[in-house]
């Protein structure tokens, strides 16, 4: 097999001019991800179907009816996605088997676009990006790589998180998210991973579709805010950078861990092995057989931020975290509203803590080299566009 670039511009070029076809690329994808630093990444690999998709993707180049730039580019989603038929599990007990008769929105504009799906990637399940073992996915996507692109979702870090130097990350809540389980419902946003910025942002742009929210006017990015971070950190981009301050973050952090562990456990609440988780139990109370099956299917960890969720929402509680938190979310949205008025981007270097910063924000954001580039949902038009001219990638330095 000749050497590819994963470079989705690359390969649409490659292949509507004949110079590979999808069924060579997808057989190289195959073969990546077999590789030992690969492999740990995929829960489900259907190369079967990831075949006969690329053998059609090519039978409509032949006869001159392609569906377009992303028709046979293979892809890998996270197990979060509901695919029709598809083990569906998000790395929990409850879910075991379970296998959804229907495609998740971006699942369908995909497949509908040509897009090949070879696998299923491994999630943190309902404790997404809380988990002690974190799975960065180095060496997953990009020219190194072994998937073009992948389709993620993000709740509080564990997309964002999981950018590497040779990789980008970018959230798009403006895209659907029906179709995924849910986590934390006012953090979870669909993204994906590619191995530049400007391949994020095409991906977002075309999954966002259809949405009048995001079709307005594109602005030239004229001043950007930089937090946590002086300008010598990035080289010139054609705009002004200024230096800002945020509220406590600390506080802002503990306010992210009340409000995630309240909506995760009440996501849970509703696996109950009667309308929805696996069967069983085998008792007539009904209290009995829920108790029994959130006993064997939900993992340790998973009945502890049950417990914590519902303790926060207690009386005793309520007023001095659960309110407390949703005050400090709703103080840093004003000052980011004031923020957006002065400034068209918001910069910060890319870290564990920061990673969750978006999604709590209710931000857009691309991360690419280090650092996290982020807009109001409203300008995500902006942001995508300044990454699809590649300056997040040639603002940095190296």
């Amino acid at each position: 097999m000749r050497a590819l670039h994963f470079d989705l511009s690359y390969l649409a070029d490659a292949l509507k001019n004949g110079v590979i076809t999808s069924v060579e690329l997808t057989e190289e994808c195959l073969r990546r991800m077999n590789a030992e630093h690969c492999a740990q990444h995929f829960v489900y690999v259907d190369a079967d179907g990831a075949m006969a998709a690329a053998r059609a993707s090519d039978a409509r180049r032949a006869e001159g009816s392609s569906l377009g730039w992303l028709d046979g580019i293979p892809f890998a989603a996270e197990d979060r996605f509901c695919v029709k038929g598809m083990a569906t599990e998000n790395r929990c007990g409850m879910l075991r088997d379970y296998r959804p008769p229907y495609d998740a929105y971006a699942i369908q504009r995909l497949r509908e676009a040509g897009a090949v799906l070879v696998g299923k990637l491994k999630t943190d399940g309902f404790l997404s990006g809380r988990t002690e073992e974190k799975n960065v996915r180095e060496g997953l996507v990009g020219n190194a790589g072994a998937i073009p692109f992948a389709l993620m979702a993000e709740t509080g870090g564990s997309l964002m998180g999981h950018a590497a130097r040779d990789a980008a990350t970018c959230i798009g809540p403006l895209v659907s998210r029906w179709g995924l389980i849910s986590c934390a419902p006012s953090f979870d946003c669909v993204g994906v991973m590619t191995g530049t910025a400007r391949d994020c942002a095409s991906l977002v742009d075309f999954l966002n579709n259809g949405n009048q929210e995001n079709a307005h006017q594109e602005r030239r990015c004229k001043r950007i805010a930089l937090w946590g971070m002086t300008e010598e950190a990035i080289s010139p981009v054609g705009a002004e950078c200024c230096e800002t301050e945020l509220p406590d973050m600390e506080a802002i952090l503990q306010a992210y861990k009340i409000l995630s562990a309240v909506e995760s456990a009440s996501e849970m609440a509703m696996y109950d092995g009667i309308r929805f988780g696996v069967k069983g139990g085998g008792n007539a109370d009904i209290r009995g057989q829920t108790a029994a099956v959130r006993g064997k299917s939900f993992s340790f960890e998973e009945q502890k931020l049950i417990l914590l969720g519902t303790a926060l929402l207690m009386d005793e509680h309520r007023t001095g975290c659960y309110h407390a938190a949703r005050g400090w979310r709703e103080k840093l949205q004003r000052h980011l509203r004031d923020l957006f008025k002065k400034f068209d981007m918001l910069v910060c270097p890319l870290s564990d803590e920061t990673a969750f910063f978006p999604g709590f924000a209710g931000l857009s954001a691309v991360s690419c080299e280090g650092l996290l580039w982020m807009t109001p949902r409203e300008r995500e038009a902006d942001l995508l566009a300044f990454a699809r001219q590649n300056r997040l990638e040639r603002s940095v330095e190296r």
